[in-house]
């Protein structure tokens, strides 16, 4: 695998990329192994993914990639490094050294109310309960929150166990973990005797986390909701009340909303620009140039099952056929 990511990132110093690509990570994981569906990547794949992209194009700050682009200068050769959500993995050690010491400069994503907490998110909740109990005791679970049959397809079950769970929330909550289904969480979580790792910085973590250079911080609402599926007063709520938290602290948030889970719409577009943003960012594996005011800026989500050869390829311009929106959910 070393020979093909060597050979991938020597192929693509041949051939600059005409256009910036806007890489999109989460969570940092110490421990494995992965869950598929997980948004997270492994400190190991993370080293080899931002090892091969600075072997093949030149890290700036997503900043940097919108003013150039809005003044018709150039973006080729370029990479920037997102992360949603502000997990706290992102002030570890060894994803600082990763990302060169913090002179890599980075634009984190934040949740708003997640971030005024601290909580863990239900994804990872969820994630890690699963993990640590029996089928059996997973099933009798979703029976008693009421998961329909309907998100139970063979097809949805082929992507993990943990799918129509999530397909369920996004779908008939709207990525909200529901109210009446939190005793029952809360319950498993107590009989498998786990918490997840992953949650979000605090606003206090994020400031020493900011303190330390080279990150900018950016809108990603205040709950994490599927924003199609609500009413457009609460889309501008969600998206107005966090930008207002963050620059009332951080007076130097980039005013561009990492749309929640991927998911928008035009609809979704247009409130955020009558929110006072300039648009949004999107999760789709394409380069800078696709951008549009209805879809936003592209990000490519790197999951755990991106190999940095691939990685190399996209950077380069040279595997835009191979590469491919994942048939998977779209995630956090």
């Amino acid at each position: 695998m070393k020979i093909l990511r060597h050979a991938s990132a020597a192929a693509a110093r041949l051939i600059t990329s005409r256009d910036a690509t806007i890489l999109c990570y989460h969570g940092i994981e110490q421990r494995g192994p992965i869950d598929p569906g997980s948004p997270h990547v492994s400190v190991a794949r993370f080293r080899d993914a931002i090892d091969v992209a600075c072997s093949v194009a030149k890290p700036v700050a997503l900043r940097e990639l919108i003013e150039r682009r809005v003044a018709g200068r150039s973006t080729a050769g370029l990479f920037a490094v997102t992360f949603d959500d502000a997990y706290v993995s992102l002030a570890d050690p060894a994803v600082r050294e990763i990302l060169h010491g913090g002179r890599l400069p980075i634009t984190v994503f934040v949740v708003s109310g997640s971030s005024a907490t601290g909580l863990p998110f239900w994804w990872d909740r969820v994630e890690t309960v699963q993990r640590a109990v029996a089928a059996s005791v997973w099933a009798e679970f979703e029976q008693a929150i009421g998961i329909a049959s309907k998100y139970r397809t063979a097809a949805s079950i082929s992507y993990g166990p943990l799918r129509p769970l999530r397909q369920w929330v996004l779908d008939a909550h709207a990525g909200r973990w529901p109210r009446g289904a939190e005793a029952a969480l809360s319950a498993l979580e107590t009989r498998a005797g786990v918490r997840p790792a992953q949650r979000p910085m605090t606003f206090d973590e994020l400031d020493a986390f900011v303190r330390t250079g080279h990150v900018d911080l950016g809108v990603h609402t205040v709950s994490h909701p599927v924003l199609p599926l609500l009413a457009d007063a609460e889309v501008s709520r969600e998206i107005k009340e966090s930008h207002a938290a963050l620059i009332e602290r951080w007076p130097s948030t980039i005013p561009w909303l990492a749309v929640p889970f991927g998911l928008y719409d035009e609809r979704t577009s247009q409130l955020a620009r009558e929110a006072g943003l300039e648009g949004i960012l999107n999760l789709h594996p394409y380069p800078m140039s696709q951008m549009s005011a209805t879809h936003g800026i592209p990000r490519m989500n790197v999951m755990e099952n991106v190999p940095a050869w691939k990685l190399a390829l996209r950077l380069g311009g040279l595997a835009p056929v191979l590469w491919r929106s994942p048939a998977a959910l779209p995630f956090p």
